[in-house]
């Protein structure tokens, strides 16, 4: 019997594009890692018409 383990981790960044940035969702700009995944943070939800009015 035999038992085997792989653990690995990959740490990049990209460093030139010369001046272009693509992708929208996994997205490739300078100073990220490649395939980095882009979105808006969201603070939260609203849940009924005086939140709303309130924001």
């Amino acid at each position: 019997m035999n038992i085997g383990f792989n653990l690995s981790d990959v740490n990049n960044k990209i460093l030139d594009m010369k001046g272009q940035s693509s992708g929208t969702l996994l997205r490739q700009q300078v100073g990220s890692s490649v395939n980095s995944i882009y979105g808006f943070i969201a603070d939260g939800l609203y849940q009924n018409q005086a939140e709303i009015d309130a924001g």
